[in-house]
């Protein structure tokens, strides 16, 4: 019995073993019936000694080509055998089979498989097939890009098996998630194969309260932090602008190189049940239980810990009760662990501490090396504040990265319909764009789909695109589907490339402009054709409303890109009126002056519930002082003109410069379809058609030569001799100048005239009525100083309010005998408002040295100088994070009274 058991033991180990046996049989003839009973079990491939019929095909995929696999097959009947690669093992014993796979180094990097072991039945007679897919470990951070599966970091995971978590919530599932959330992947990436997903995890930033909104600056403050809004931010089925204070809301963020926070994605919250916030801790005091994230303080009395906590821990705290005062009540805290080495991390983030060839992003440290490979962008782009997507092993210390991708600023922001499609992008308003594999998409139509992507985008769509230039060409950082207008209205934002008037381009598309477009500069004023291209320059950002016309932009409406910080933008409807000049819009407070414009309707339309669009400055309390109240509703596509027809068909006539078509259906007024003539002067009520074509819906002639035109100034000669929507204008002794006076009359200025028209093609003036505020400009030294809010210059009485911008200096500084330059405008008392202050100083100082005491970032001194910051210093790289006792630092500004120096620049000493 040893002799045969013996004989089983060694067949068991090793074929070689066996096949020995049996080429010498007739040593062992009696053992070869004992030890055959056992071929199977022991993971013979031997069908002649067995009636074992089940097979199993089990495919190896996923290592490195010439790396062998772990694999290891058991079954009934103490089955067992090992495998390296794809096999199949025939007759095998009809039960249950566990196939189980150990982890591979190949060249000091791991492979493994989503689960260690697996079981499966096997019936009689049935060939089964299982495959095993090997991959590299990998952690993934990032903003969802799109679904199809889900896409991270420019990757497409595959969900098929995974386990999804949601705010702390397991079972959760993938429909909880939306593009712009951050996530973390824990994935398998194989050779050759598509990446796993085997878990994906998301954790809101922040669950709470809104404390308050900065329209101007573009913050959200929730639970004492602060999160800022950009151009990528994602907003769920809502607006920045339709936020209002004391809404339940969820944000999830990342942080920059400052420690502020940038929101990637924002929703509401039907009800708050749980506060819930990610932050790092400072501050930490081990004998009350208290520790702060960023301003708000936490108390984690009621809360047992596990895992090292310290100052500059990431922690994710819970709430039931939420915030009281500056403080939160902690029910649970979570220390958020450092990913452990042995896999490779994805991450998107912002660079900081920039130290030669080593970096941090999100709290862990990065070394570039000699393989790095830059994916986009150059070594000399990548600096602090940069956004960086990367893949690094994960070591302890600083982990080498193998790939970086630095993600180029937004070139352009366009809307419109899409012309044409192709395999690498599509073709809007006559511009190239491409897509690549970090492009973000949404489909907010009507269509709603949740996998949308390039192959659903079809000619006709109505897209609003973020876009950068890298040398491929002009590449999506974002599509966002919307439902089709009636028209194809384009709305373009981005830089001047060349100039030639009455036309401009921006990348490569022609913008023309013409009498009938309505211009503002970048104060917001209304100005003339003349005045916007006198003033406009390369490289200048410009938004753009028109329609595309022979390959040409035809601008209706031309903006230059606001200079004031705390210029807002506001759509809503009017929910509280307490009057005209006093109302809320989405609970912001708007208040309105003479100086306010209306268009599309007047001030007496200003009633609950009505729709407005706001342009206006906002003061530090979040007043909105209202520059402009727009009533007309965006898909209207209505267009007033005004002007002389240049040129007549049978069915159309050009009108500065734009062809404009009727038919049947249009409305003559003081005349008819046959009184149209060359010279003639309309004024017209057109719509923008599918083709971007303008059909009249009214037409109006004079009324027995009386007419009214509004337009800007243009071709100005004299007072007696000028052009106003192509039309010419002269005045006499009789004419009547309200809000100016004929010295007011200049190129650009917005009028509005009443006269006679004689003839067809010259209208004389009876009332001149200028638009909007006078303007003026004066410098000089403060003369009757009252207060920093009341004071004389040049004669002229001044005024300022909370909404007044100061530059190299602040009101405290105002005071008889300083010198100041002042734009404003004269209000209706006959007072200059200042709008923007600047501090014209006589001495500019340089300061080099040591900071010897320091107070607050906002007040220091260097070698003796006493220096003062504001919001208008610029700090570079991270020196406003550094600023402390004995640091180095090179100072520059201006001297104020008392020899204190307002510095303008704040820099490190290399």
């Amino acid at each position: 019995m040893i002799f045969v058991a013996t004989i089983i033991y060694i067949t068991c180990r090793k074929s070689r073993h066996l096949e020995y046996i049996l080429n010498n049989k007739n040593k062992f003839i009696p053992t070869i019936a004992l030890a055959s009973i056992f071929l199977t079990a022991c993971g013979s491939d031997s069908s002649n000694e067995s009636t074992a019929n089940s097979q199993l095909n089990l495919t190896i995929s996923g290592l490195p080509v010439n790396a062998l696999a772990q694999v290891e097959v058991t079954g009934p009947n103490n089955y067992r055998t090992s495998l390296t690669a794809t096999s199949t093992l025939k007759d095998l014993v009809p039960g249950t089979y566990e196939v189980s796979a150990a982890e591979v180094i190949v060249a000091g990097s791991p492979f493994r498989t989503a689960s260690v072991s697996s079981s499966f039945s096997l019936v009689a007679g049935e060939s089964a097939a299982k495959t095993l897919i090997y991959g590299a470990p990998q952690l993934s951070i990032g903003a969802i890009s799109g679904f199809g599966s889900v896409y991270v970091n420019g990757v497409r995971y595959a969900t098929d098996d995974t386990e999804f978590s949601h705010n702390g919530a397991a079972d959760s599932s993938e429909s909880l998630l939306s593009v712009g959330k951050i996530v973390k992947v824990q994935a398998l990436v194989p050779v050759g194969g598509d990446a796993i997903a085997i878990g994906v995890s998301y954790s809101a930033d922040v669950i709470g309260e809104i404390q308050s909104i900065d329209l101007a600056k573009g913050v959200i403050r929730v639970l004492g932090q602060s999160y800022f809004i950009n151009e990528l931010t994602q907003f769920e089925n809502l607006t920045f602008d339709q936020l209002t204070v004391g809404q339940g809301i969820e944000i999830s963020a990342i942080r920059d190189e400052s420690g502020q926070y940038m929101a990637s994605h924002v929703e509401l919250t039907d009800s708050l049940v749980s506060w819930q916030i990610l932050g790092v801790v400072t501050n930490l005091n081990l004998d009350t239980k208290v520790f702060n994230l960023g301003s708000l303080i936490v108390d984690y009395s009621g809360v047992e810990l596990d895992g090292e906590f310290k100052n500059g821990s990431h922690v994710e705290v819970s709430s039931a009760t939420g915030m009281e005062a500056d403080s939160l009540v902690a029910d649970a805290i979570e220390i958020q662990e450092m990913e452990l080495p042995g896999a490779r991390l994805a991450l998107e983030g912002i660079v900081s501490e920039l130290n030669g060839n080593e970096f941090t992003v999100d709290g862990r440290l990065f070394s570039l090396n000699s393989d790095t490979e830059f994916t986009q962008g150059k070594r000399e782009d990548l600096h602090s504040g940069v956004a960086v997507s990367l893949l690094a092993d994960i070591i302890e210390g600083a982990s080498p990265v193998l790939e970086i991708r630095i993600e180029l600023l937004n070139e352009m922001e366009i809307q419109g319909q899409v012309e044409s499609l192709n395999a690498e992008g599509f073709t809007l308003a006559g511009i190239e764009f491409l897509v690549d594999e970090f492009t973000r998409y949404e489909d907010d139509s009507d269509l709603d789909i949740r996998k949308f992507s390039l192959a659903d985008i079809t000619v006709g769509d109505r897209l609003e695109i973020q876009a950068f230039e890298n040398e491929a060409g002009l590449v999506c950082r974002e599509i966002e589907r919307e439902n089709a207008n009636e028209a194809d209205i384009v709305e373009l934002d981005g830089a001047v490339d060349a100039i030639e008037s009455p036309t401009f381009s921006m990348k490569g598309l022609t913008v023309r402009t013409s009498a009938l477009t309505q211009f503002e500069d970048a104060s917001g004023n209304v100005i003339g054709q003349d005045e916007f291209f006198a003033a406009l320059m390369v490289m200048d950002q410009v938004e753009v409303e028109g329609t595309v016309i022979n390959g040409e932009l035809v601008a209706l409406d031309v903006e230059m890109e606001s200079e004031d910080d705390n210029a807002v933008e506001l759509s809503g409807k009017i929910d509280s009126l307490d009057s005209a000049q006093s109302f809320t819009v989405n609970g912001h407070k708007v208040i309105t002056n003479g100086n306010t414009r209306f268009e599309d309707g007047i001030e007496a339309n200003l009633s609950l519930d009505v729709v407005v669009e706001i342009e206006g400055s906002q003061a530090d309390d979040g007043t909105i002082l209202a520059d402009k109240i727009e009533f007309s509703e965006l898909d209207d596509h209505e267009i007033d003109l005004q002007g002389v027809i240049a040129s007549l068909g049978e069915m159309n006539f050009d009108l500065g410069g734009l062809s404009i078509s009727f038919d049947l259906d249009t409305e003559f007024e003081y005349g008819q379809a046959s009184d149209l003539a060359l010279g003639r002067y309309l004024i017209v009520e057109a719509q923008l058609q599918e083709d971007g074509s303008l059909l009249a819906r009214d037409i109006e002639f004079d009324d027995e030569g009386q007419l009214e035109i509004e337009g800007s100034v243009d071709g100005f000669n004299s007072v007696t001799d000028f052009v106003v929507n192509g039309l010419k204008v002269t005045t006499t002794a009789a004419t009547q100048f309200e809000n100016g006076t004929q010295d007011s009359l200049a190129n650009g200025k917005r009028i509005e005239v009443e006269g006679l028209l004689e003839g067809t093609s010259l209208l004389v003036a009876q009332v001149i009525e200028f638009q909007g505020p006078q303007e003026r400009e004066l410098e000089g030294s403060i003369e009757q100083f009252v207060s920093a809010s009341e004071f004389t210059l040049a004669g002229e009485a001044i005024i300022t309010d909370s909404f007044t911008q100061y530059d190299k200096g602040r009101a405290s500084d105002l005071a008889a005998g300083v010198k100041v330059k002042i734009q404003g405008y004269l209000n209706e008392s006959g007072v200059i408002l200042a709008e923007e202050l600047e501090f014209i100083h006589s001495q500019q100082l340089q300061v080099s040295g040591a900071i010897d005491s320091f107070v607050s970032t906002l007040e220091f001194s260097v070698d003796g100088q006493a220096v003062l910051t504001d919001e208008t210093t610029e700090f570079t790289g991270d020196i406003k994070i550094a600023l402390s006792a004995g640091l180095k630092v090179n100072v520059e500004g201006y001297l104020q009274e008392g020899n204190i120096l307002l510095a303008t620049i704040v820099s490190a000493v290399e």
